[in-house]
């Protein structure tokens, strides 16, 4: 990357590289320069699966799934629960962390730079986030995951916070 004809302008700000619902690229990000996360600005809309997809990701929604098999619970009443007529007495996890040598060997990887999450808020105000590249690290597994990958769900998400903005008194990232 040193000798990238672009290194020396992104190392001193002058150029800026935008990524709209990239996938995960890269391990370990502590191999970068700096530079390259301080200039590079990943936005990610919501639940999108995209960013949060890789071999690591799957691999811990693969050790939910065998945990959740593993319950001792019958088939009758896992199609209740799946169709809604019981509620079941302990949480079903959507993601469990690999064991240490597995995760070694299988690794994951990550969203580079600055991550830009917007989402709608609890009022429908359009929220805008930095996030770490962690929060990346596992599949979030909601009805939208697939749609919000389109490039629609960021352009409105985008307008949405550009009227939210103009219509107050300034503007808060948090």
């Amino acid at each position: 990357a040193e000798g990238c004809p672009f290194a020396k302008l992104m190392a001193t700000g002058k150029v800026k590289c935008y990524a709209f619902a990239p996938p995960p690229t890269f391990e370990p990000l502590w191999a970068l320069p700096a530079w390259v996360h301080g200039s590079t600005y990943s936005f990610v809309y919501n639940v999108d699966c995209v960013p949060r997809t890789c071999v690591g990701t799957l691999s811990k929604l693969y050790m939910a799934l065998c945990h959740v098999d593993a319950l001792p619970m019958s088939s009758e009443r896992r199609l209740a629960f799946i169709r809604g007529e019981v509620e079941l007495d302990c949480a079903l996890p959507d993601y469990l962390d690999l064991p240490q040598d597995l995760a070694a060997l299988i690794g994951s990887l990550y969203v580079v730079g600055n991550i830009v999450s917007l989402y709608k808020g609890d009022h429908g105000q359009t929220c805008c986030e930095l996030s770490a590249p962690h929060m990346m690290d596992r599949l979030l597994l909601h009805p939208d995951m697939v749609h919000d990958h389109s490039i629609s769900c960021l352009e409105q998400a985008f307008e949405d916070f550009r009227a939210q903005v103009n219509s107050s008194e300034g503007c808060v990232l948090s």
